[in-house]
Formats: structure tokens, C-alpha cells, sequence
């Protein structure tokens, strides 16, 4: 998937310095920020940063956002997640082996702080 990679090269540019940083500082390190395929939308006003998940099949199936801007000069930050029915999506299933056990996670980070074989709720309830 060509877009995939023009927004991972996107991300370890140095103008994107400030989010690669604030990646590191949550405890996500350059290897996870390749193998989840984070990428980064930046414009004058906002910067956005795309958590995506892929199915088995390594077809995308849902993404989390987090967008930063500033306002009165104070840093706000906030997720925003697709409104659709995640009933029947298992986030970051491309990246599970079923034959091991699986952990559970509250949010995107925590499964990808872990970085083997877990899974982020994001806000659903078993």
C-alpha cells in the first residue's frame, strides 16, 4: 500500500521532531513506530497523528487519531475515533498470533507499549 509508506517516511522527517519526541516520551520507541505504521498529518494550525489497524488480511480496519493544536497559546490535545460499529473489529489483528496468548489493553499506546500479541479496547466493553 503506496500511502502507507509516503506517511511512515512522513513521520521520521525532521520537521516531525516534536511528534517523534512525544512518541518516545509516551514509550513508543522508532521500531514500534514502523511496525504499527504510525504516520502524521501536519499543517499550519494542527498536527495529526494516525494510528492505523489492520485486519488478518492486512487490509486497513479502523484507526485512531490524536490531534494537537494550540489555542490561547495552550497545547490541546484529543482523540477522535471513526464513528462506525467497532462491534466486529479486533484492533491491531494483523499484528496477533492466535496460537499465544493475548492481553487486553485499555488504549492504543498501552498495546503497543506491550508490543506483543495485545489488544486496545478503545473504549468497548467486553
Amino acid at each position: 500500500m503506496y500511502l502507507k509508506h509516503v506517511i511512515y517516511r512522513k513521520i521520521i522527517s525532521p520537521k516531525n521532531k516534536s511528534v517523534i519526541n512525544y512518541l518516545h516520551n509516551r514509550g513508543i520507541q522508532n521500531k514500534q513506530i514502523e511496525k504499527y505504521d504510525i504516520g502524521v498529518i501536519s499543517n499550519n494550525w494542527k498536527t495529526t497523528l494516525l494510528f492505523p489497524s489492520y485486519n488478518e488480511k492486512n487490509e486497513l480496519n479502523y484507526y485512531v487519531s490524536k490531534i494537537f493544536y494550540k489555542k490561547d497559546g495552550k497545547l490541546i490535545t484529543r482523540y477522535m475515533y471513526p464513528k462506525i460499529n467497532r462491534s466486529k473489529i479486533i484492533p491491531l489483528e494483523s499484528t496477533i498470533n492466535w496460537k499465544h496468548s493475548v492481553t487486553l489493553t485499555e488504549g492504543i499506546f498501552d498495546a503497543m507499549k506491550i508490543n506483543h500479541n495485545s489488544i486496545p479496547l478503545l473504549g468497548c466493553s467486553l
